[in-house]
């Protein structure tokens, strides 16, 4: 069947004239095309562009490319290619739990679309520079201390640069950035029909990406028990802070203490799952002081591979090379869990990987201990376990694991079951005989321990040959 061609709404065609006619934007490859692959030619182009500008203007930080685009815009709005509708750049508009507070306090507010409506609007309608509970629930949002003099107005700024920055997750943009991608920068649907539009968007998928953290966390080797505390240590309340992982856990990495560093939620955002050489240069560091593994089992040859690229000096650089194994990783990511999903579906699979997941929730007898971690943000060895101490086992702490193992099975269901994943992979016919012996030895009650080593020899085969086809290694 044919593919519909996309209808822009008549006001996006003009912003698009209006755009690539602008001064602003000279030099900025066009080549008859607003959208272009960012590792096209022509996205590769546009970057160094915006290479040159950003050294120019002295931009530094996260998302360099997002600052950019917004400081060069020449109205700092844009019109929806879909609707017409037109939209901030700037982080004016409420989040969805930010939307209900506001709806709670002042219920004046409900049944309005404050998703799409700019905090200035909202306060317009609110009608009041002196109203208190605004002036209160403001200030309990906010992390800056010295505002008990600001009035209304400044504290809606204050509101707008902590979001802007990364430090609270309470307003939005109109448009979210999408350079090189876009010519102008930025998503060509704004806010208003981003869940229509962006199918990974949608208020399924949403739901579906906190599962997917949690099959990846369910399913990565590493110290889990210590992990969950450092992230939720009280260390990071109110200062806009929270540890995460130096390598994604997304493209198989451990979910250990040891490889998180404390992070602005602006920087994960812009990190997402992308390698970042300074932060695998951190984790070589760390499993050479603390003899551990960065990677978990089922990708540590790709890994292997990246720290030898690294320690022989081919990667110097976020380069093209980094980002091939970024790819990489996430196919063997992918076909890691279509394998899980294919083993749960046959005779004793589930048996199988209910076993495997409750060996991995004992791993080291972790579960059983408390630690004292090294939470200190600005220290070489954050993250680091100091000692640990047997744990007061509730109750509730009797249900981790059965809450552990319930997750792991569920999550491979919603993971194979998200049809709009932008990496598909299949086996090649060798790999699915492999696959094929291993579910027949599970028909036939063989024994987990050997069907897991032929599942670990099949991961072995996937990621050699991954590397051979992606980077010729």
């Amino acid at each position: 069947m044919a593919r519909l061609e996309k209808v822009y709404s008549p006001e996006f065609q003009q912003y698009q004239k209006t755009i690539i006619e602008h001064p602003n934007y000279i030099g900025l490859e066009y080549a008859g095309s607003w959208v272009k692959a960012g590792k096209s030619p022509v996205g590769q182009n546009r970057k160094k562009w915006a290479d040159q500008k950003i050294a120019e203007l002295g931009i530094t930080g996260s998302g360099i490319y997002a600052k950019l685009m917004y400081t060069i815009h020449p109205f700092k709005v844009k019109p929806c290619q879909t609707c017409g509708q037109t939209m901030s750049l700037d982080y004016v508009y409420p989040n969805k739990n930010f939307a209900n507070k506001l709806t709670k306090t002042f219920p004046i507010l409900t049944g309005k679309d404050l998703l799409t409506t700019s905090i200035y609007d909202i306060l317009k309608v609110l009608n009041s520079d002196n109203n208190q509970e605004l002036v209160f629930l403001l200030r309990s949002t906010l992390k800056r201390k010295d505002i008990e003099n600001l009035d209304v107005q400044e504290l809606v700024q204050c509101l707008i640069e902590e979001s802007r920055s990364g430090l609270i997750k309470v307003l939005g943009p109109g448009a979210m950035s999408n350079f090189p991608d876009r010519f102008d920068g930025f998503h060509s649907y704004n806010r208003c029909c981003r869940s229509t539009e962006d199918t990974g968007r949608s208020v399924e998928n949403l739901k579906s990406y906190t599962k997917d953290r949690r099959a990846y966390e369910a399913w990565s080797d590493g110290n889990h028990r210590a992990a969950n505390q450092l992230m939720g240590d009280q260390v990071f309340s109110r200062t806009g802070l929270s540890a995460d992982h130096l390598g994604p856990i997304s493209l198989g990495f451990v979910h250990d203490p040891r490889f998180m560093k404390a992070m602005t939620s602006g920087e994960n955002s812009s990190k997402r799952d992308r390698l970042i050489l300074s932060d695998l240069v951190t984790m070589i560091d760390i499993e050479s002081r603390e003899n551990i593994n960065a990677s978990s089992w089922f990708c540590s040859i790709i890994w292997q591979s990246i720290k030898n690229d690294i320690q022989n000096g081919k990667i110097t650089s976020n380069n093209d090379t980094l980002r091939e194994y970024q790819t990489t990783l996430k196919k063997n990511k992918d076909l890691f869990f279509n394998i899980l999903g294919y083993i749960a579906s046959s005779k004793n699979g589930q048996e199988f990987l209910i076993w495997y997941l409750k060996d991995r929730y004992k791993f080291e007898d972790n579960y059983l201990y408390d630690y004292v971690l090294d939470t200190d943000i600005g220290s070489n060895t954050f993250g680091q376990i100091k000692s640990k101490t047997p744990r007061n086992l509730t109750a509730r702490a009797d249900g981790e694991e059965d809450r552990a193992i319930r997750i792991g099975l569920e999550s491979i269901k919603d993971y194979a079951s998200k049809n709009n994943r932008k990496i598909k992979e299949v086996l090649t016919e060798n790999e699915e005989q492999v696959l094929d012996s291993i579910v027949l030895k599970l028909s036939q009650s063989g024994i987990f321990e050997e069907i897991l080593t032929e599942l670990k020899i099949l991961m072995t085969v996937v990621q050699k040959r991954l590397l051979k086809y992606s980077l010729n290694i």
